[in-house]
């Protein structure tokens, strides 16, 4: 798992972060990775809190949508310094997106980041009653959400019918964007093979202006 820590400067006299992901210093300054899981080794997370709070850092930012470990962090942090919090996580596909929204309310985490790839879900199982849904629980409890495209689809394909698949991919992302309530969608760069790099990095630079393009029609923020 990894923690992000942000320094105290990047948040406002009342606690709260003065601007939301990609805005303003509210950006991580230093990252703290644990080498095992904390289900596993919660000393090496009690040293990454520990080291965060002698910076006087006071929030922490976690990925890898472990949710068990989360949870440990907050203990930590709980038990270290009453002012220090967990910001946002990123959740990944492990759960369901309504479980995610509860599970952030319950434990005061205000910035959430999911996939909509796989199983529940899957970007084709919101329907308008679904996507209301979910921006009702939002709502309810303050969380803000955010959707991550899977970087295992190549945003530098190029070959034929698999690259319209990938511009049609990216596009759902944004449609459904304001559906959900969604403030960002994060999305990728594309990879190469070395031989090919530079065609891959044409196709890709090419793809993220079409795609940029039509997100600005949909007044949806991307964050590459």
């Amino acid at each position: 798992m990894t923690i992000t820590v942000l320094r105290p400067s990047a948040l406002g006299d009342d606690g709260e972060a003065d601007a939301g992901p990609g805005e303003g210093d509210y950006a991580p300054v230093r990252r703290a990775v644990l080498r095992q899981s904390l289900r596993t080794d919660e000393a090496k997370a009690e040293e990454g809190i520990d080291l965060a709070l002698r910076q006087r850092l006071h929030a922490v930012v976690v990925g890898r949508g472990d949710l068990r470990g989360a949870e440990q962090i907050l203990d930590l942090l709980g038990r270290a310094d009453d002012h220090a919090r967990i910001v946002g996580i990123d959740l990944g596909r492990k759960i369901r997106l309504e479980e995610g929204i509860q599970w952030a309310a319950q434990n005061e985490v205000r910035y959430i980041d999911i996939q909509l790839d796989t199983h529940d879900n899957a970007i084709t199982t919101f329907d308008d009653r679904r996507a209301a849904g979910v921006r009702s629980l939002c709502e309810k409890h303050g969380v803000r959400l955010g959707l991550h495209t899977l970087s295992a689809v190549n945003v530098a394909e190029y070959s034929p019918y698999v690259s319209d698949a990938v511009d049609a991919y990216l596009r759902s992302y944004i449609d459904i964007y304001g559906k959900l309530g969604a403030e960002w969608i994060v999305v990728h760069a594309g990879y190469h093979f070395s031989k090919d790099k530079d065609l891959r990095m044409k196709t890709g630079l090419e793809r993220l202006k079409r795609i940029a393009d039509y997100a600005e029609k949909k007044k949806a923020r991307l964050l590459l």
